[in-house]
């Protein structure tokens, strides 16, 4: 009778560590049927007690339970081991879906039927495993980034480095561990690196900030980068991760192009007509004034292979000479000498100056062709001066003019000033200083009023810069007139712009200057 009463309190006393502990348990008898099963068997696999109890493992949930890998450690293993651990055993469930269980199996003795049941603990590590799989699918991903992404703590030291950090600044990761990311900071920017950490350890994330870093080379570099606060599992801020890309190439385009607005700006500014080509011949670009004088559309002419203009009007002897035999011997040529009969606006006689040069990073060349119609001059005289100087380099300032910029200007023939925007001189072309007679050291840095002993202080000169220019950012054909101590009274057409410069923080005035002089007189004794 007190062997009947220990044995029952010895159940209940299992049965309650059963029903007490988080994990599924269920008992087994020797021939697998389930003896009890915890509470947490019930709530995990979504069963009740009375279609559980008594009935074979396999036959469980509609034979859910009816599982190879189950069927191999009940059967096969447990016989020949009294305990297992961790068998993995993967299924899906109706009504739970697909499950990865740890199972750990015991037999185990039952003294008062003097049998052996057997004792299963089962661990669903669903979540964990996809943790882990997640865990090692990022890291793959940080792995593989081309962007540098690094783990540091709260002080600057590095934990972590992948081979992106390693691309862009030349460190292996066994080199940088335990340094402090300090050593990428150039000269001056130690200050910001530490900003920067004060803000990360209040909380607050840094986004796409630009700014330099150093290579292992030495080699300063513009990035970009993405800084965040990592939090521990209580909250607390303990590290910081940062990601970055390398934008320097990017940063060098960037201001290729704004170089570029600033060429087409002066290719729009003056008068002669401009045509861009590249490798091939084919037109790239073209300025207005070429439309307007050979009477073609943008439609016709981008793109087209520049003897194919205007149905094949382009297709001259002497052009094919300088483009395919003189240029390619010499990167520029002046005063090439071309006459040549055009169905829209009759015979011309053409001074072509042509200029090979770099566009975007030097990456493609293209050649900048400029065309100078001299029929008139041709027809009044064969000895007359020429009406036009060819346009000097406008010298580069503050690295903010490109080749291209400079090649636009030496090509063309016009006098041409630029000011600032308190009207005082940036640049001046050869060709002003050839025909207005003065030096750069009395020209550059002055207020183009006074200029010459105060001689550009025309009236009507102010009235285009002061009050018309303000109004509009282009104007043409001003006509001014006026009398030089130096080179007499001329008529002028000034041309005027107002453009950006370099990277577009500066406005600027481009002054193109034709001295129509003798075409008037020409024009007065008709």
């Amino acid at each position: 009778m007190f062997e009947k009463k220990s044995a029952t309190k010895s159940q209940e006393y299992a049965e309650s560590i059963v029903n007490t502990v988080r994990e599924p348990l269920i008992t087994l008898d020797q021939d697998l049927r389930v003896i009890t099963a915890s509470r947490s068997f019930y709530d995990v696999f979504k069963v009740n007690h009375e279609e559980t109890v008594g009935q074979l493992i396999y036959d469980l949930g509609n034979k859910q339970w009816d599982i190879p890998r189950l069927r191999e450690l009940l059967e096969t293993i447990l016989p020949q081991k009294a305990t297992f651990d961790d068998y993995e055993v993967e299924h899906d469930f109706l009504g739970i879906g697909r499950r990865v269980m740890l199972l750990n199996a015991r037999r185990i003795p039952n003294p008062p039927e003097k049998l052996k049941v057997i004792l299963l603990a089962i661990e669903d590590i669903t979540k964990r495993r996809s943790l882990e799989e997640s865990y090692l699918s990022l890291a793959a991903i940080v792995n593989t980034s081309v962007d540098g992404i690094i783990g540091e703590t709260l002080q600057g030291d590095v934990v972590s480095w992948n081979d992106g950090a390693e691309k862009i600044y030349g460190y292996a990761q066994k080199e940088m561990q335990g340094q402090n990311i300090s050593l990428l900071a150039p000269s001056g920017y130690k200050n910001e690196m530490l900003d920067q950490f004060k803000k990360l350890r209040a909380g607050e994330p840094i986004e796409n900030h630009e700014t330099k870093r150093v290579r292992k080379d030495g080699v300063v570099i513009d990035v970009s980068l993405t800084l965040s606060p990592i939090k521990d599992k209580a909250g607390k801020i303990c590290g910081v991760s940062a990601i970055m890309h390398d934008i320097t190439e990017h940063k060098k385009i960037k201001q290729m192009l704004l170089v570029s607005e600033y060429a087409e700006s002066i290719i729009n500014t003056v008068r002669e007509p401009l045509i861009v080509l590249d490798q091939d011949l084919r037109v790239v670009t073209v300025s207005r004034s070429f439309y307007d004088f050979f009477k073609v559309k943008p439609e016709e002419t981008i793109g087209q292979l520049i003897y194919d203009l205007g149905n094949k009007q382009w297709d001259i002897p002497k052009l094919r000479e300088l483009l395919e035999d003189v240029l390619p011997q010499k990167t520029a040529f002046d005063n090439y000498e071309v006459e040549h009969d055009f169905a829209t606006i009759g015979r011309r006689t053409m001074l072509l100056n042509a200029r090979q040069i770099d566009r975007v990073l030097g990456k493609e060349r293209i050649i900048l062709l400029a065309i100078e119609d001299i029929t008139k001059r041709k027809e009044v005289e064969a000895g007359l001066e020429k009406t036009r100087k060819e346009l000097a380099v406008i010298k580069k300032t503050a690295d903010e003019a490109s080749e291209f910029a400079e090649s636009v200007i030496n090509t063309v023939r016009e006098p041409l000033i630029s000011l600032d925007q308190d009207l005082r001189v940036v640049t001046v072309s050869r060709s002003f200083y050839d025909f207005f007679k003065v030096m750069p050291e009395e020209t550059v840095g002055q207020l183009i009023y006074d200029l010459g002993n105060k001689q550009w202080d025309i009236p009507k000169l102010r009235e285009l810069l002061e009050t018309i220019l303000p109004q509009k950012a282009a104007f043409d054909n001003y006509e001014v007139e006026h009398v030089f101590s130096t080179i007499g009274r001329r008529v002028m057409l000034l041309n005027a712009r107002q453009i950006r410069r370099g990277l577009g923080k500066e406005k600027i005035i481009l002054l193109a200057i034709e001295d129509i002089t003798q075409r008037k007189e020409i024009e007065a004794g008709l």
